[in-house]
């Protein structure tokens, strides 16, 4: 199938994680294969749709490909997206069937149902994991494409400060930070010095003893990660987190930055452990892996080159694209 227009319907606003990096990077690479992408905000009330729909097929102008960017719609909402265009494709890099105080496995939970309608009526579904292509099961075609990065905006930083000044980072937002409670005392016990943690709101209670915040910024951003020697990513083993696409885990390693994360879900598709990351399978391994760096400069050097190395052969986002485009020309 020659593809020539996208109509690409996202979640929510520009500055969402999942529509800043997993739609709009993405869009404007497709956009140089001289193909026509429409990136609109899927509206939020009836009345909204009732236009958007309208004005759409009033405008007589059918697209090759349509995508939902994670929104659970309808059934008639789908087959109005039909009218519009020649194939349906359903996009999702969360267990969008659950949330974290559910945390309903695959096959169960409130939003199962209405999940399991929208990916059998797509006719191709995109998930960002394996563990999230299995939840699609039944699905007419299904393809796993992990969320790119491009590398060459996310860059290490061109000095050794970091390896000189030694900094465990960690960034994310502020609904993760009870993760890093015992592993912030746990690392400063090991290094003498507290965690820096970049986030929207900033710690309280007693992680605010053993870390140094600084808000997030888009402007600021690669400077922060560039700023890490080590970045953590704890996370707890839940359905909902095994849907988790180690975004984070990426951007430390694009700058190269070496990852401790938890063996969780994706994280352990992503790092090859000992080589380009370590993977902690027991609490008491953060500050072992944090110290095994610390005291150890050639390995800390050789591991974030490796890191480095993974995203750009695995993740960058011209890779992804052009899997991406073979995924919607199937028949």
């Amino acid at each position: 199938m020659t593809i020539k227009s996208i109509l690409w319907l996202t979640q929510g606003k520009d500055t969402l994680p999942s529509v800043r990096y997993r739609v709009i990077p993405i869009a404007k690479e497709i956009i140089k294969y001289g193909i026509d992408v429409d990136v609109s905000r899927y509206p939020k009330t009836i009345f909204d749709r009732i236009r958007f729909f309208s004005k759409k097929i009033y405008a007589k102008k059918k697209f090759d490909i349509c995508i939902i960017q994670k929104r659970i719609l309808s059934v008639a909402e789908i087959y109005a997206l039909k009218i519009l265009s020649r194939k349906v494709v359903f996009d999702f890099d969360d267990a969008i069937w659950t949330d974290q105080d559910e945390a309903s496995a695959p096959g169960s939970g409130k939003k199962w149902g209405n999940f399991k309608k929208n990916v059998t009526h797509a006719d191709i579904v995109i998930a960002g994991n394996s563990y999230l292509a299995e939840a699609a099961h039944g699905a007419a075609s299904v393809a796993v494409l992990p969320t790119p990065l491009d590398t060459i905006a996310y860059i290490p930083c061109t000095s050794d400060i970091r390896i000189r000044k030694f900094t465990v980072g960690w960034m994310g937002t502020s609904s993760y930070l009870s993760g890093l409670q015992n592993i912030a005392e746990q690392i400063q016990a090991v290094t003498g010095n507290p965690i820096q943690i970049v986030s929207n709101a900033p710690p309280t209670g007693t992680l605010s003893k053993f870390s140094i915040y600084d808000a997030w910024a888009p402007e600021k951003e690669l400077f922060q990660l560039q700023n890490f020697t080590v970045g953590l990513m704890p996370l707890s083993d839940t359905p909902y987190t095994r849907g988790k696409c180690g975004f984070k885990i990426l951007q430390y390693m694009s700058c190269g930055v070496v990852p401790i994360a938890s063996s969780v879900g994706f994280n352990k598709e992503i790092i090859s452990h000992g080589v380009d990351g370590f993977l902690v399978e027991s609490e008491h391994e953060w500050g072992e892996y944090v110290s095994i760096l610390l005291n150890d400069q050639k390995l800390l050097k050789q591991m974030a080159q490796k890191a480095r190395q993974t995203v750009v052969s695995r993740f960058d986002i011209s890779g992804i694209t052009q899997k991406l485009l073979k995924i919607l020309a199937q028949n």
